[in-house]
């Protein structure tokens, strides 16, 4: 956590207040995202079921401005985010190059180029990565978590008990992900290093490769690092392949128990068949959120490690 409270102490009283506008936008995104399984729900039960036609002129207009609505604050939070994450990098990029610029010889002896430009180049995208698109979509899991158990409380606080014991095997499974995750993206990083130096030397010392006729070992030299960092960023994949194949089945399973019980209520007559709809909506829904907490953890490890 410490490296991303350094990079805020980059951001200007500007920067600030973009970062506010994007606060605001994804509360009011989030807001309307929520609101429209509670049309549906109002359709249904009113429209539908209560044969009340005369409110279906008023809520399908409604229905549309939502989602003309979220987009709107969508695209304001992506922009402004952007704007935000880009200022930083801008000032972190300088103060960078301004760090290397000041060393000692000493220090270039010591550090390979290569890592200084994998510093300079691909661990900055990372962290540009993280303000840009990790902080925004964990700032709209977490309003969406919140908004989902508020508005399934308030329709069945029985069919809520089952989302919750849902959400302890999902968070079991990401912080899983997220403990395995880090160290290996530090590996990639490193490894990505690793390349980029045996690429500069050979690039800066072309002439003593040739006069030693040393291009077959520089070039198998080159391949088992680049082979080691193919293997490393294939560990990766198959993390992120377990993590968003996991998560749907987990849901798939909530919802199974929700309509089943769910079902039994409606036609037990304690819960409207708008009410089961919304709520299972709400269960869908709450992938979205998952699966955002999950790239932020990842945007987090990258930016982090």
């Amino acid at each position: 956590m410490q490296p991303i409270l350094r990079v805020f102490s980059f951001m200007k009283r500007k920067t600030w207040f973009a970062l506010i506008v994007v606060i605001i936008s994804a509360i009011l995104d989030s807001a309307f995202t929520l609101f429209t399984p509670w049309i549906v729900k109002i359709l249904i039960n009113d429209v539908f079921y209560g044969k009340n036609y005369d409110i279906m002129i008023l809520w399908l207009p409604i229905y549309v401005a939502t989602g003309f609505c979220s987009a709107v604050f969508r695209f304001l939070q992506r922009y402004i985010n952007e704007y935000v994450s880009q200022s930083l990098i801008f000032d972190l990029r300088n103060q960078l190059y301004s760090k290397i610029q000041k060393q000692s010889i000493d220090f270039f002896d010591r550090i390979e180029t290569g890592q200084l430009i994998s510093r300079g180049t691909s661990d900055v995208e990372a962290i540009r990565r993280l303000l840009s698109i990790g902080m925004r979509i964990f700032l709209r899991a977490i309003m969406l978590y919140i908004g989902i158990f508020i508005s399934i409380g308030r329709m069945d606080w029985q069919l809520l008990l089952i989302v919750i014991g849902i959400a302890p095997v999902m968070f079991v499974v990401m912080f899983a992900y997220a403990r395995r995750a880090r160290p290996l993206m530090r590996e990639i990083q490193n490894k990505f290093g690793d390349m980029n130096s045996v690429l500069a030397e050979n690039v800066y010392g072309a002439q003593v490769v040739r006069a030693f006729a040393a291009e077959d070992f520089e070039i198998e030299k080159f391949e088992s690092e680049n082979q080691l960092y193919l293997d490393l960023n294939m560990r990766m994949a198959r993390l992120r392949a377990f993590l968003t194949t996991i998560f749907p089945f987990v849901l798939g399973l909530g919802s199974f128990f929700l309509l089943y019980f769910g079902g039994k209520s409606v036609i037990a007559g304690d819960l409207l068949v708008g009410d089961l709809i919304a709520i299972n909506a709400f269960l869908i829904l709450l992938q979205m959120p998952t699966r955002f907490l999950s790239f932020a953890i990842l945007h987090f490890q990258e930016g982090t490690a």
